[in-house]
């Protein structure tokens, strides 16, 4: 390998470990149209060890949108990326999530592990997800009541985004 090639195979890595930070950053914040930039037209997705199947990026986008309601707070952080460089414009990784949930509607907190199975594919220059899922370690809900619901502190960033955290807690 050439060391044009090295520097290039390091750039592609770069680009996927942004991608996917993008990704995982904006479905906390709700920002569908940052997620939708993520995935290529044609994406595939696998949810919750495949049984949640979305072709398209559309449905795809719409399908999390649908599922990750205003009254949820959410924190999905991918560690351990293994991104394999296949040739020019194809690429696979496997990143391992750790996610929480707090669901004030359902007053369930939720609390899991998953690895990510992923592709992606470089289109005019720029990666996409063209291929999304992942397989479930464990997952454990909660119910949120007296005892165990605590405050949540310091949410700046969720009001200046529009949400009444305040209400939200009293639901």
């Amino acid at each position: 390998m050439t060391l044009e090639e090295r520097v290039q195979r390091l750039e592609d890595i770069q680009e996927i470990t942004y991608l996917l930070g993008k990704y995982f950053n904006n479905l906390d914040i709700h920002n569908w149209e940052a997620v939708a930039e993520t995935f290529d037209i044609d994406v595939h997705t696998e949810y919750c060890d495949g049984f949640m199947v979305y072709e398209g990026r559309e449905d795809a986008v719409g399908f999390l949108e649908s599922c990750m309601l205003p009254e949820q707070i959410s924190t999905h952080l991918g560690h351990c990326f293994q991104i394999d460089i296949i040739d020019a414009t194809h690429a696979k990784a496997k990143v391992y999530l750790e996610d929480h949930l707090i669901n004030f509607l359902g007053h369930t907190n939720q609390h899991g592990t998953a690895l990510y199975d992923d592709e992606f594919i470089k289109r005019d220059g720029k990666w996409y997800i063209s291929k999304i899922g992942y397989e479930r370690i464990y997952e454990e809900q909660y119910a949120r009541n007296e005892y165990n619901s605590g405050h949540i502190g310091n949410v700046q960033y969720l009001k200046k985004a529009g949400y009444d955290v305040d209400e939200m807690q009293k639901r």
